[in-house]
């Protein structure tokens, strides 16, 4: 495994953990599959530009989520599915040459 030393942001006492991912990911698409709203959980290392969107089969956006400079840190994108016609889509999470694509299953 890797370490990673931190220094601790103003406030916080000696003994307070704070954890880092190591790695910037979507770590949930909830409920999967989906009906009404649904909630993408991810989380960035970098402060960098982050796009998260949906995209159908065809690989056309449906949804345009998040497209903001973010700070390193776990955030949810919550949408609502209603519009979406039944059948597969993938939620895209890209950050500087970083992409990562998670399947999202549309059932009513």
């Amino acid at each position: 495994g890797s370490v990673r030393i931190f220094l601790l942001p103003p406030g916080c006492e000696l003994g307070t953990v704070i954890v880092h991912p190591l790695t910037s990911s979507i770590q949930s698409v909830y409920p999967n599959p989906a009906t009404g709203v649904t909630t993408i959980t991810y989380s960035t290392v970098e402060n960098t530009k982050v796009n998260l969107t949906v995209c159908d089969a065809l690989g056309r956006i449906v949804r345009s989520l998040v497209n903001t400079m973010q700070q390193p840190g776990t955030y949810t994108a919550s949408f609502d599915t209603d519009a979406l016609m039944n059948g597969m889509y993938f939620v895209e999470m890209r950050e500087g040459n970083f992409a990562q694509t998670r399947e999202l299953l549309m059932m009513r």
